[in-house]
């Protein structure tokens, strides 16, 4: 396999490849977020990176491809800080009343938070 440093081909191309995938995922978001999504075109998304509409589809085979790009990190992190905030790290069932209010306590705590976690997520992402 040849490899090439970054003043060679391979390298530059590369480092290029990831700029322009970078600068459509930017533009896109933007875009989404300012028009929404219907109203945005892939050639306007284009224009917005500073590539070529063709070049696009290099990248993206479609709107909606470009979409889930943009949206699974931000998804997938949620997923993991709901599962996170939803277990319930060494407890043991409840063999009380008492018990079973603090476990229904530990319960109702972890659905605010998880409630909260999904706010903060709506506020701050609101293109989403």
């Amino acid at each position: 396999m040849v490899t090439k440093d970054l003043a060679g081909g391979h390298g530059r191309h590369r480092l290029n490849s990831q700029t322009t995938r970078a600068a459509i995922l930017d533009a896109a978001g933007r875009l989404f977020g300012e028009v929404g999504y219907d109203e945005v075109t892939m050639r306007r998304i284009a224009q917005a990176a500073g590539c070529s509409h063709t070049a696009i589809y290099r990248y993206f085979p479609d709107k909606e491809a470009l979409l889930e790009a943009l949206t699974r990190p931000v998804l997938e992190q949620m997923a993991q800080d709901f599962d996170r905030l939803s277990a319930a790290p060494g407890l043991e069932p409840a063999t009380s009343a008492t018990e079973l209010d603090t476990e229904t306590e530990r319960q109702t705590e972890r659905l605010v938070e998880m409630s909260m976690a999904f706010v903060r997520f709506g506020i701050s992402r609101r293109n989403m």
